[in-house]
């Protein structure tokens, strides 16, 4: 997909040929994969690579629908639009503004980068899903990357590669990062620390600890956040409950 996206004539049955597969084949074991068609997988690659090349390049849309095997203008934006519920040109100029957060990543984040992770989830089903994921407080926090890319429907290397098409992080520190931010905005108000660590998806008091210091430079204990502070974490999770 990656060597013939530019193809307009590219298709499921020339992906199969280049397999040594016949259509039917790639498409059950794609679909045992995936939970998708290869039609799909591959409509998908020429929007995400459309993506990068809205915000990395003045190309007019036109030429970006081209380079991208798509037939027409008119066809790709329709597709683009039904993917991301935004056209291509509004998504460029929203889509810039976000460019601090695309190309680098830290926590603890604010509230203007909360709300561009939450633009980004409103565009992008499987990013909802995992966020919702990251901060909800339930029993499935210990769950592997691979078991959660699989609730998911995509595998381990495919949501990795999704993510960092987004921001430059694993989905495994994604969910950390996270996390942690999470934690640090429930520390006022939490009886314990042991309580905020199960709270917030990790091992134990002990585990949270290490992880902490390393991302905020000191322990839970002597954490104190600023009187007044913004929560975007906590903001951020409200926000995805009322859109459930």
């Amino acid at each position: 997909m990656e060597s013939n996206y530019g193809d307009v004539n590219f298709c499921v049955v020339k992906l199969a040929a280049l397999l040594k597969m016949t259509a039917s084949q790639l498409t059950r074991r794609v679909f045992e994969l995936t939970g998708n068609t290869p039609a799909k997988l591959i409509l998908h690659h020429r929007l995400y690579k459309a993506c990068y090349l809205l915000l990395s390049s003045n190309e007019p849309v036109k030429n970006i629908a081209r380079l991208t095997g798509f037939r027409a203008q008119a066809s790709f934006c329709r597709s683009f639009t039904s993917a991301f519920k935004i056209s291509p040109s509004k998504y460029r100029e929203t889509q810039n503004a976000d460019h601090d957060l695309i190309i680098r990543w830290k926590i603890p984040i604010d509230m203007p980068e909360a709300k561009i992770l939450l633009n980004h989830a409103t565009q992008h089903q499987w990013l909802k899903k995992l966020l919702s994921f990251s901060l909800s407080e339930c029993d499935n926090h210990t769950e592997s990357i691979p078991k959660l890319a699989k609730l998911l429907n995509t595998t381990p290397s495919t949501l990795n590669r999704k993510l960092k098409e987004l921001y430059p992080v694993t989905s495994a520190r994604f969910i950390r990062d996270l996390r942690l931010q999470y934690a640090s905005e429930l520390l006022g108000n939490a009886d314990t620390i042991t309580e905020v660590a199960v709270a917030t998806g990790f091992f134990d008091h002990s585990h949270f600890c290490r992880c902490f210091k390393t991302v905020f430079g000191t322990f839970p204990s002597t954490f104190k956040m600023k009187k007044n502070a913004e929560m975007p974490v906590s903001w951020l999770k409200n926000k995805l409950l009322e859109k459930l």
